[in-house]
C-alpha cells in the first residue's frame, strides 16, 4: 500500500478523550510477488477501501468505549481549559487555555504573632 490518506482526531470531551477516525484510504496498492496467483492492484485499492468504508464507523463505535482522563490542574500550576487535538495529512494540531494559577498564601506563626506572607 502506498500513500494511505488517513484522517482522524482526538475528541476531547469535559476532559475525557476518545480516538476518532474520519477517513482511511489507500491511493496507490502495489504488488511486488503473489504465491496465491496474479491479483490487481487496482482490485486490491478498491477492496481495501471499500472494507475501510465499511469498517470505520464500526471502529469508531469500538473506540469511543475508551476514554483517557486528561487533569485538569497540572501541579497545582495551572488549571487548562479550550482543549482540542486533532490530526489531519500527517500534523497533529493541539491547542490549549492555561489559567495560571497564584499560589496559595501562607501563614506563619512566631512566639504569639501570626504573620501572612504571599508571593507577589
Amino acid at each position: 500500500m502506498i500513500d494511505i490518506l488517513f484522517t482522524g482526531s482526538i475528541a476531547i470531551n469535559n476532559f475525557e478523550a476518545t480516538a476518532d477516525i474520519a477517513k482511511f484510504l489507500v491511493d496507490k496498492v502495489e504488488v511486488v510477488t503473489s504465491t496465491v496467483g496474479t491479483l490487481s492492484a487496482f482490485k486490491l485499492k478498491v477492496e481495501i477501501n471499500t472494507v475501510s468504508k465499511i469498517l470505520v464507523p464500526s471502529l469508531n463505535n469500538w473506540l469511543a468505549k475508551y476514554q483517557v482522563p486528561i487533569p485538569q490542574n497540572i501541579a497545582g500550576i495551572f488549571s487548562i481549559s479550550d482543549l482540542f487535538l486533532k490530526y489531519n495529512d500527517g500534523y497533529i494540531f493541539a491547542g490549549a487555555t492555561p489559567t495560571f494559577m497564584p499560589p496559595a498564601p501562607t501563614m506563619l506563626e512566631t512566639s504569639g504573632v501570626a504573620l501572612q506572607l504571599e508571593q507577589i
